[in-house]
Parts: structure tokens; sequence; C-alpha cells
């Protein structure tokens, strides 16, 4: 009886234990795929956003009006109101005027342009849902032209093949918003902010090919936002660009290159006096000059978590008396010299940036008419086989900041008290400065290619399966053997 008791109990285990055994192959193979399809959306969380706007974001269609040109200039009195009383296309709604559903070809606009607002600072509007086209060649003209006005959103339009702009801010436009728009193949450039325009917000519009360059900011316009915008294909100068004491803005999350064209020189670039800018997550690749690049005493900006790869000539270009600005946690890969520094540029910072697989140079700093000196690199990954780390041909850079240095893939020193610091200097840094690294990071310190966290946890969430099953299995086993004996 007891015999027959031990069966029966040793029979309802093999029971369960072959239900843990399907459940455990059912159910931990989906929570691989669960973990690794959760990694792999949040990595690539940015990339699908801006896919978002290239591949799926449509401008409707304009229909139903077609004005030869719209002007409104708010300092007439109740000129808005009386636009909306007399046009279709126009109307008030909550305090909001809209302008929409407009097919517009301004060549025979007599303000250049083929929606111009201008002095209007206090009445909040939106034009919506316009298409516009054959806008004048004047430097002041575009599709759509706001000037000296404030307040206005400008969202859904499509402002291609004008023959100057596609859109333009001008003469102290404040607190504007240009979002989900087009500005494709206009004669000179896509979205222009010219002369004293602060606190407007550029996002996620495609700007592209058009003849000089994508975005622009000129002439103390501050505190602006540029954000997840696509400009490629752009012309001369590039995708976006500041020019002449713009300060203070946020250049986030854009995409700025080449697909279909080499046109595009560079990806962001900085001219003339502009300070304190903030240029985070952009991807500045497959330009064909450089991906980002200073020029002519643009101080105390940051740039952060940006990639800068597979730019003709730099990754990043920094030139011409631009100090204190600061580089940090950018990835500068498969450009022929992946960061340049040249004539006076002093009391730059460069932390914690991966310079690698550049075909010439990892990061050069030259002295052409003025020495670039007190430049400061550390914790930076140097992996340039196919050419030379680094080439400093000035005097008094910094390698390390007295603690810790940088990570050469061609360092030959040892670790023998295994601290992460090679206990010799590393002197493979080229040029005529005597530069050095006191305290290269140890190989062992620093992985120059990480094992991506994806593999880890599916090699995990193997070997906790194979691990289980053979457990189980095990049990199974012995219990098979007990029943038998």
């Amino acid at each position: 009886m007891d015999l027959q008791n031990k069966k029966v109990g040793n029979d309802k285990m093999i029971k369960n234990n072959k239900k843990v055994i399907i459940l455990s192959a059912i159910f931990l193979p989906f929570m691989i795929c669960a973990i690794s399809g959760r990694l792999v959306q949040s990595n690539n969380a940015n990339l699908e956003e801006v896919n978002e706007i290239n591949n799926e974001f449509k401008i409707k269609i304009a229909s139903g009006y077609t004005p030869i040109y719209i002007h409104i200039d708010a300092s007439v009195n109740d000129n808005w109101s009386n636009t909306a009383s007399n046009c279709d296309w126009c109307y008030e709604k909550d305090g909001v005027y809209y302008i929409e559903n407009c097919s517009i070809d301004a060549s025979l606009s007599p303000t250049g342009s083929g929606i111009f607002i201008n002095n209007s600072k206090y009445v909040k509007f939106i034009i919506q849902n316009c298409s516009v086209y054959n806008a004048g060649s004047d430097h002041l003209d575009a599709g759509i032209k706001l000037e000296n006005t404030c307040n206005g959103t400008l969202i859904n339009n499509d402002c291609s093949n004008n023959n100057f702009g596609g859109f333009l801010l001008n003469n102290g436009c404040k607190n504007n918003t240009i979002s989900w728009n087009t500005a494709n193949n206009n004669h000179a450039v896509g979205i222009y902010s010219f002369d004293h325009c602060n606190n407007n917000t550029i996002d996620f519009n495609i700007v592209r090919e058009n003849d000089d360059v994508g975005i622009v900011l000129e002439e103390y316009c501050n505190n602006n936002t540029i954000f997840s915008n696509i400009a490629k294909d752009n012309g001369d100068f590039g995708g976006i660009y500041l020019e002449d004491y713009c300060n203070d803005n946020t250049i986030y999350n854009n995409t700025v290159g080449n697909d279909l064209t080499t046109d595009q020189n560079f990806g962001i670039y900085l001219y003339w006096n502009c300070d304190k800018n903030l240029i985070m997550n952009n991807t500045a690749s497959n330009n064909y000059w450089y991906g980002i690049s200073f020029e002519m005493a643009c101080d105390n900006n940051i740039l952060i978590s940006n990639t800068a790869n597979n730019n003709g000539r730099y990754g990043i270009y920094i030139e011409r008396w631009c100090d204190y600005n600061n580089i940090t946690n950018c990835e500068i890969r498969y450009n022929t010299i992946g960061l340049l520094l040249e004539t006076g540029c002093n009391n730059n910072t460069f932390f914690n940036n991966k310079i690698i697989n550049n075909s010439q140079f990892g990061a050069v700093i030259e002295n052409y008419t003025d020495e670039c000196m007190y430049n400061l690199f550390y914790r930076n990954i140097f992996n340039n086989p196919l050419g030379i780390n680094a080439i400093d041909n000035c005097s008094n850079n910094r390698w390390d900041n007295g603690i810790i240095g940088n990570l050469w893939h061609d360092y030959n020193g040892k670790d023998e008290n295994n601290d992460g610091i090679g206990d010799t200097p590393y002197n493979g840094i080229g040029g005529t400065g005597g530069a050095q690294d006191r305290f290269p990071i140890w190989d062992d310190g620093v992985e120059i290619n990480p094992f991506p966290i994806e593999l880890i946890i599916i090699i995990s969430s193997i070997i906790i399966i194979a691990g289980t099953t053979l457990s189980i299995g095990f049990i199974f086993w012995k219990r098979s053997i007990k029943r038998k004996l």
C-alpha cells in the first residue's frame, strides 16, 4: 500500500515536473523576446522619432482657396478681424485667428511673399495646411513670412520651390512656432530667422535640397529651440547654420547630412561670436566637409552626445579663436580626421568621446598663425589603427587631467598595480608640442567596444533557461530511477 501511494506520488511529481518544463520552454523564450525587444525599442527611440517625420508624416495637400497672396498688417486697426469677416480662408475661434487650406502661387505677390504677417505682436494666430510656391527672390522674401510678429504657429504647411526662402522670421519675431512643415527645393534657404528673433521653436520639419542652407539663425537670434528636424542634402552652408551673435540657443535631436547628393558641406555650423549654445543628441553624418564646425570666436558652447560620422573631412572642426567649448560623450567615427583645432582655440575640453576608425588622424591640434593652448583631453577613447591617434603641434595642451588620461589602442605599457592606469606615460602623440598622456587608461579600464547589453540579457536568459531545464530534467531522471528501484 505504501509502495503504491509512493508510486502515485512520484507519478504526480513527474507530471508536475513535465508541466514546469513545458511552461519554462514557452514562457522564458517569450521573456527573452519581450526584454530584448523592449531594449531595442528604447535604444532606437530617437531614431524612430526622426523616421516618423521622414516616412510617416505627410503634408496634407492644401485645397479650397487660391488667393494670389495674403498680407495682414496688424498695425492697421482691426486688420485681423476684417480679414476674418471678409475671407473664407480666415476665421477666429476662441480668441485665435486661423488661416488655412490655401494654395498660393506667389509669383505675382506685391509683397514678394505668399503669406506675409507683420506688426502682429498680441494676437494669437495659426497658419496651417497651406501650400506656397514661387515667392520672390529678394533676401527677405519667403513662402510664409513673419515680420515684427509674435505668438504665431505655422503648422502642416508646404513652402517648397520658392525663389529665396521657404519660411522667414524677421525683425524681432518672438514666441513663434514652426512645426511639422516641409521646406524643400528653395533657391536659398528652407527656414530663415533673421535680426533679433528670440524664443522661437523650430521643430519636426523636413528641410531638404535647398540651394544654400537648411535652417538659419542670423544676427542676434537668441534662446531659440531647433528640435528634431531633418535637414539633409542642402547646399554650401549646410543643414543648420548660426551666424553673428546668436547665443543661448538649443539645437537638439536633429539629423543633418547627405542622402541623395554630396552638396551639403556642413552638418551644424556656428560662425562669428555665437556663444553658449547647447548642441545635443544630433546626428551630423555624411556631410561633404564637416559634421559640426565652430569658427570665429564661438565660445562657451556645449556639445554633448552628438554623432559625427562618415564626414568627408572632419567630424568636429573648431577654428579661429573659439574658446571654452565643451565636447562630451560624442561619437566621432569614420571621418578623414576625427577632430581638428586650429588658430588660437584655447581652453576647450574634450571628455568621454569615442574617436574611432578615422582614416588619417583621430585628433589634431594645429598651429597655423596662433597656437591653440590649454585644451584638455581626458577619458576619451582613441582607436584609429589606419592612421595616427593624435597630433599636437602646439604647446601647453593637456592630454590628462592630472589623475586620468585617455584610452589609446596602441599603448604598450603595463599596469602592474592593477589600478586601471598605465604605469608609464603614453608617448604616441605626434607633433612638435612634445605632448604626452601621463595617466593613460589601461585597456581593461574602459572597453573600446562594450558588449551590447541586449546580448548580455539574452545570453543570461538562455543560461537561466538551460540551468532550469537541466535542473528539472535531473529531478525527473532521479525520480524515475527511484521509481524503478
